[in-house]
């Protein structure tokens, strides 16, 4: 199975309280996803660096937030940069190396409160739906679905 694209998902909640503030009371959040193709139809190639993908977050004061969600969401498309690079349609990733880089910073000033937890992290690989089967695999498939019909005439007659 090739690998489409890589989701990376985060979310947590923050808060900011005191006063009086100002901007300079905040919380960020920042992900960098980067994709290294290490294998395209199986076989081993020399490592293939993606273009990284990034997103972030921030808030600040004035104005007290007791707790309020935040969320981080990147997709790299591994198939669309390897097509962009002058891979063929036929050609699929199979193994993909990926680091992720996360900064999560709550900066408060006298008088004034900042925080951010992160509570959910989440990495999914998505599939290449454009994947052809082999030739080979397509002929097995044929003769086990022949003689699963034989079989199943001969019992009937």
């Amino acid at each position: 199975v090739g690998i489409g694209a890589i989701s990376v998902s985060e979310f947590g909640d923050y808060s900011l309280a005191g006063g009086p503030g100002t901007a300079a009371t905040q919380v960020l959040a920042g992900v960098v996803v980067r994709g290294t193709v290490t294998q395209i139809n199986g076989v081993n190639v020399a490592p293939i660096n993606l273009a990284p993908v990034t997103a972030s977050f921030g808030d600040s004061l004035p104005g007290n937030v007791v707790a309020a969600p935040w969320s981080l969401g990147v997709f790299l498309d591994v198939g669309a940069q390897l097509a962009g690079i002058g891979f063929g349609p036929n050609d699929f990733a199979t193994k993909v190396e990926v680091s992720v880089d996360n900064t999560l910073l709550a900066l408060s000033e006298p008088g004034t409160a900042a925080a951010i937890i992160k509570k959910d992290f989440r990495v999914d690989i998505v599939p290449d739906p454009f994947i052809v089967p082999e030739p080979t695999t397509v002929a097995l498939a044929s003769l086990a679905l022949c003689g699963l019909v034989a079989g199943s005439r001969r019992r009937f007659i």
